[in-house]
């Protein structure tokens, strides 16, 4: 599969909106077809909503096997944060996880701070990290949960990678971070005709 799948590239389409005096919502949906067949052989029905309210932002992945056989798969909902100076933000909730770290260099290890700090690129999965973290932004603190998402993905590109990426700005790391919830440790299986839903909930703290 291409690097973070195929979906992240794959056209939806707008299934139901609607909005009240404190609310808007949004379902988007995408399926299986001859371009994903050509990928990945199985059949599925994906759906993302998206609720805003005024303090808080809803995020729900659902996935229906809608083929004959077992659908094993990973994902992430790539969840960008814009935070006042990366160098100033702090992520709270990470400690004693375990974690997988591809930057720079492959290793494995156990999250020592109580406040992750970022003074280089990060490119992190925390297994088993479905617990509620805190995020001070510079301009606020920002509270995160998930759930049915068992890890966590923590990533910043930090300057000399960023300059590499055509969809950033070269000072594009210094204003972002990605706290994404995620399947990836370990794929989960979905049997024929059952489903699975993963929510991120972010929330003014």
């Amino acid at each position: 599969l291409p690097k973070h799948g195929f979906v992240r590239t794959k056209p939806w389409r707008v299934e139901n909106q609607r909005r009240g005096d404190d609310y808007a919502l949004l379902t988007l949906a995408t399926e299986d077809d001859a371009a994903t067949h050509s990928l990945w052989s199985h059949s599925f029905d994906l759906e993302l909503t998206v609720m805003l309210e005024a303090d808080a932002l809803d995020l729900e992945l659902g996935i229906s096997n809608t083929g004959e056989e077992a659908l094993t798969f990973t994902g992430a909902l790539h969840t960008y944060l814009r935070v006042e100076d990366i160098e100033r933000a702090t992520l709270e909730g990470l400690g004693g996880v375990a974690f997988r770290d591809c930057a720079p260099q492959p290793r494995e290890g156990r999250e020592q701070s109580a406040q992750l700090a970022f003074t280089g690129e990060i490119d992190r999965i925390y297994l088993g990290a479905a617990r509620p973290l805190s995020l001070a932004t510079g301009c606020g603190t920002l509270g995160i949960a998930q759930d049915g998402f068992m890890d966590m993905v923590v990533w910043n590109p930090w300057a000399e990678k960023c300059a590499t990426l055509s969809d950033m700005p070269p000072d594009g790391w210094r204003q972002m971070l990605c706290v994404e919830a995620a399947v990836a440790g370990t794929p989960l299986t979905v049997r024929p005709g059952e489903e699975w839903y993963g929510r991120q909930k972010l929330y003014l703290a």
